[in-house]
């Protein structure tokens, strides 16, 4: 059987990142970012680490952060993908941010692991704070 799909003329394709971060190239305490060639500070007890491709960070998990000030974030857009490599140490004892955009849940995005291994993607849509949260230990211990 063969199927052909036709449609208008645009054409899909993926979109440029507009924040990545390779923790390949450091300034003091800071991390630059690849897009924008922002360094970015970060804060805490943490260490550079073998990544599985190039380098990681380790954070302390208590109070450890890559902190981006809110002029240097951009917009994503009407639709985006956040990807990030994580291996955790432990559950963390409440909801953790990978990563966070938002204000006051009235505007941004975030990413967040839960304290039984849930992943949790929560945003603004609209003036409604929404959010997608998978099952129970998806996120496996030292991964």
């Amino acid at each position: 059987m063969v199927m052909l799909l036709m449609g208008g003329s645009s054409i899909l394709r993926a979109q440029d990142p507009i924040m990545h971060w390779d923790f390949e190239k450091f300034e003091k305490s800071a991390s630059v970012e690849v897009v924008s060639g922002v360094a970015d500070a970060l804060e805490g007890n943490f260490e550079v680490a073998a990544g599985v491709r190039g380098n990681g960070i380790r954070l302390d998990g208590f109070i450890s952060l890559l902190r981006r000030e809110a002029k240097n974030v951009k917009s994503p857009g009407d639709a985006f993908t956040v990807e990030a490599w994580v291996a955790l140490g432990n559950y963390p004892w409440n909801w953790c941010p990978i990563l966070t955009t938002e204000s006051n849940q009235i505007q941004g995005y975030r990413l967040m692991l839960g304290p039984l291994g849930q992943v949790s993607i929560q945003g603004a849509v609209g003036e409604q704070w929404v959010s997608c949260t998978s099952a129970e230990e998806v996120m496996l211990l030292r991964r």
